[in-house]
């Protein structure tokens, strides 16, 4: 029974550990998806349409 017990605490210290991190995983995602947005993501937009606009202009 008192192994038992133990094994419950353990298994709800997991869960609400893992619920825990699981939200500031998703906070800081969040912000790093929207730092991509502002820095990463323009660039590559731009060097597309740099290349799509050269492409369109040779033919």
């Amino acid at each position: 029974m008192i192994g038992d017990l133990v094994w419950w605490k353990y298994v709800a210290l997991a869960v609400l550990f893992g619920a825990a991190l699981g939200i500031v995983l998703r906070l800081f995602m969040r912000d790093v998806i929207a730092w991509l947005d502002l820095w990463v993501l323009p660039a590559r937009h731009l060097k597309k349409c740099g290349v799509r606009r050269r492409a369109s202009g040779q033919r």
